[in-house]
């Protein structure tokens, strides 16, 4: 849209043409003068696709560490802060994988993207987990609010 001085309000423009790929969008004016604005879908924090890579998992297999596997979406400019902690079925902390920190928005996946956040099966005091469900609690923030996800991993030893 275009800056109204008058009215001081924003009107459409009529004579530009508009085409968008993937996330980039290109607009041409045919008026240079005054301000412009363009206005488009926000995509609002998220956390969506998320997997556990395997699950069951066991910490003495071939291959000993869980991928938590997820995508993190987010319009503001900045990276949304996430905190990603494990509890037993009673409810209790047993770790801490990532406490508060900044994070690239994207996907987080062994096959592309960025690393996925990966637990061996330890806990915060550095012993072995028991067997069994764990849940895993997904929180992240940015200027817009908090979102949180809870799925349920298998440990097997």
């Amino acid at each position: 849209g275009k800056w109204d001085s008058d009215k001081l309000e924003w009107t459409p423009l009529n004579d530009c043409e508009f085409t968008a790929d993937g996330k980039a969008v290109e607009v041409e004016v045919n008026q240079l003068r005054g301000r412009y604005t363009l206005l488009s879908a926000s995509q609002p924090l998220e956390i969506s696709e998320i997997r556990f890579n395997p699950n069951p998992f066991s910490p003495k297999a071939a291959n000993p560490e869980c991928a938590f596997e997820f995508r993190l979406d987010s319009d503001v400019g900045t990276d949304p802060t996430v905190s990603i902690k494990i509890y037993n079925l009673a409810g209790q902390h047993i770790r801490t994988l990532v406490d508060g920190e900044s994070m690239p928005k994207g996907k987080y996946a062994r096959t592309g993207g960025m690393q996925p956040v990966t637990w061996n099966g330890l806990t915060d005091g550095g012993r072995w987990a028991r067997n069994g469900r764990y849940m895993v609690v997904l929180e992240a923030r940015d200027a817009t609010g908090e979102v949180k996800q809870v799925a349920s991993v298998v440990l097997i030893k």
